[in-house]
């Protein structure tokens, strides 16, 4: 029997109708990350898109002793199983961001140059080669102190924003920044009583234009979790307005920390960490394993949303 192909095209159409009108992800609430390949049943976190949105990088956190950068790239479409990048791997590294020239900055604990033992976290940077990254620099000591800097981000013209316990803060953690001027780094200043308190502030990520600064607190109220993503703008005369939070559709009464934007700005990462609970009010064996192979574990994952979110707060 012979089939003509015309008479199969009414089939054909509405197959083709059917297979490309499923809904895309609603992004107007959070979503898992590449679930399977970025996110697993590890900690993940630390949500970094390159310039050309081609690479993806983040933060795998095993213990408190181990954390490598990976990172993970597109193959027809879908971002594919990650690899530890070249510079990463041997010591604590975390915390990835790109700088608007296309470096690559992360905290590390690795030794500082004349130094052999690995040590406190300091800021630190590659550049992109043609095989791969180059070997990791540390910023010069007006950044890098004896204690700890954490979770750099910058805007357009180079000033940095970064956490750090710092003389003259204004309790545990603060966030701190400093401006580029004249091919350097001016010393940190604290952004004082608008953003910290005498509790944590951390995780900061400015907005390229500097317009708004996201950040987790522990000190700007009860919140809706063990810790919650705020964002504070700045007005016309540079005066940071009192944060607020990011709300529902972000966070939870799980911990949501490590916000940061899409290179078009158009998407918000983030990290939680979202506990399972048992079905009844103990827990069974069979419970415990599926919840330890699940994604959601509590040990962490990135999550992504629409940022139209943090300008309905504005």
């Amino acid at each position: 029997m012979t089939i003509r192909i015309s008479a199969l095209l009414p089939a054909i159409t509405a197959f083709l109708v059917i297979s490309c009108s499923f809904p895309k992800e609603d992004t107007s609430i959070a979503n898992l990350f590449a679930p399977g390949n970025v996110n697993t049943n590890m900690s993940e976190r630390d949500a970094a898109l390159s310039p050309d949105e081609s690479i993806f990088l983040f933060s795998v956190q095993l213990t408190n002793q181990h954390s490598a950068i990976c990172y993970s790239t597109k193959l027809t479409g879908k971002w594919i199983r990650p690899r530890v990048a070249s510079f990463s791997g041997k010591y604590m590294d975390i915390e990835p961001v790109f700088h608007p020239d296309g470096r690559l900055f992360f905290a590390s604990n690795r030794p500082l140059p004349g130094e052999t033992e690995a040590g406190d976290y300091n800021l630190w940077y590659v550049s992109k080669t043609d095989t791969g990254w180059s070997e990791a620099m540390a910023l010069d000591t007006v950044v890098n102190s004896a204690g700890n800097e954490f979770y750099p981000s910058f805007t357009y013209n180079g000033d940095i924003y970064f956490t750090a316990t710092l003389e003259g803060g204004k309790g545990k953690e603060d966030i701190w920044m400093s401006k580029w001027e004249n091919q350097q780094f001016a010393p940190p200043t604290n952004l004082g009583d608008s953003i910290n308190t005498a509790n944590y502030e951390y995780n900061s990520f400015i907005s390229p234009d500097g317009s708004f600064l996201l950040f987790t607190t522990h000190g700007w109220g009860e919140g809706m979790g063990s810790g919650d993503i705020y964002v504070s703008f700045k007005d016309e005369n540079a005066i940071w307005h009192s944060p607020k939070n990011l709300g529902a559709k972000v966070n939870t009464t799980a911990f949501e920390y490590c916000p940061s934007l899409s290179p078009d700005g158009k998407t918000l990462f983030f990290t939680r960490k979202n506990s399972p609970t048992p079905e009844t009010e103990r827990w069974s064996y069979f419970e415990m394993v599926s919840s330890f192979n699940s994604l959601e574990n509590g040990q962490g994952n990135i999550y992504y949303i629409n940022s139209d979110i943090i300008q309905q707060l504005k």
